[in-house]
C-alpha cells in the first residue's frame, strides 16, 4: 500500500487509538501520526483545535541512532517553529497539529520535509523507511 493510502485510511478510521508509524528497517521509529481526539485524551495539556485532524509526533529518544544530531537538525530547521514541545524523562517529543482540511498531498510533503531536514537520509536509506497502521 502506498503512503497516501495509509494516511487516507488513518483519517477515515473510526477506531480510537489508531496510529501510523514510520520506522527504519531496524525498527527505530522516525515519526508517528495520531488522531487529535486521541492525543487530547492523553491529558498532556496540549492545545489542539481540530479534533478530526491529525497529530504528527517526532521523538528524540536517547537510544535512537544519531539522536543528538537528528535533534540538532530538527531544532535548526525551518519546520521546528511549527511544533509544540513535550519533554519526558526518556525522550523529548514534539507535536505538530494538522488540520482535517489539510490535503493528503500536503501531509506527504510535510513527511518528506521532516525526513529530509531532520534525518537527512540518503536515497538508499530513504527507500528503507516502512510504515504501519495499527490500533491499540
Amino acid at each position: 500500500m502506498k503512503l497516501n493510502s495509509y494516511i487516507e485510511k488513518l483519517l477515515k478510521l473510526k477506531e480510537p487509538n489508531s496510529q501510523l508509524d514510520f520506522f527504519r528497517s531496524n525498527g527505530e521509529v522516525l515519526l508517528q501520526f495520531y488522531k487529535q481526539k486521541d492525543v487530547l485524551s492523553w491529558g498532556f495539556g496540549i492545545d489542539l483545535v481540530d479534533r478530526d485532524g491529525l497529530v504528527l509526533e517526532l521523538q528524540f529518544h536517547k537510544a535512537k541512532m544519531n539522536n543528538s544530531s537528528n535533534k540538532s537538525n530538527f531544532l535548526n530547521s525551518i519546520i521546528f517553529k511549527d511544533f509544540l514541545e513535550f519533554e519526558s524523562i526518556e525522550q523529548d517529543s514534539y507535536f505538530l497539529g494538522i488540520s482535517s482540511n489539510c490535503s493528503v498531498i500536503n501531509i506527504v510533503s510535510k513527511i518528506e520535509d521532516i525526513i529530509n531536514q531532520v534525518y537527512m537520509l540518503n536515497d538508499e536509506e530513504y527507500g528503507k523507511i516502512y510504515y504501519s497502521l495499527n490500533s491499540y
